[in-house]
């Protein structure tokens, strides 16, 4: 009896380890500018209460600058804005910056480079 629950609770521990593992992250370069990388995580893409969200990361093309900016990010493709929920920058394994939502930070996808190509991803 010992060992079937000493089984037990082992499969149980892994089966919860396994399930708490992180999703795997799809990134897609979308543009370089200024020294940095725009990419979207096509795995995070998805349909919430009729808006498109998605994760956005930042990298810096320098290797000596560790700094990652990751943006949650909402589309209204009908109004064709963006919606910044929550944003995380890091240095390693330090967070510099985080950020929620601000009320009335919206932009037009089509205003700049990477909104127009964040566009298909998000609006397909």
């Amino acid at each position: 009896m010992f060992r079937f629950a000493t089984i037990l609770t082992l499969a149980s521990a892994t089966a919860l380890s396994a399930h708490a593992a992180p999703v795997p992250e799809q990134w897609k370069q979308l543009t370089v500018m200024d020294g940095i990388a725009f990419s979207i995580d096509l795995d995070s893409v998805r349909t919430v209460n009729g808006q498109r969200h998605a994760r956005l990361r930042t990298t810096f093309i320098d290797p000596n600058n560790k700094t990652i900016g990751f943006f949650d990010i909402a589309a209204d493709c009908k109004a064709r804005t963006i919606d910044t929920l929550h944003v995380d920058i890091t240095n390693e394994s330090r967070v510099l910056a985080r950020q929620d939502h601000q009320p009335g930070e919206k932009r037009y996808m089509l205003d700049d480079e990477e909104g127009k190509l964040m566009a298909p991803y998000l609006c397909p």
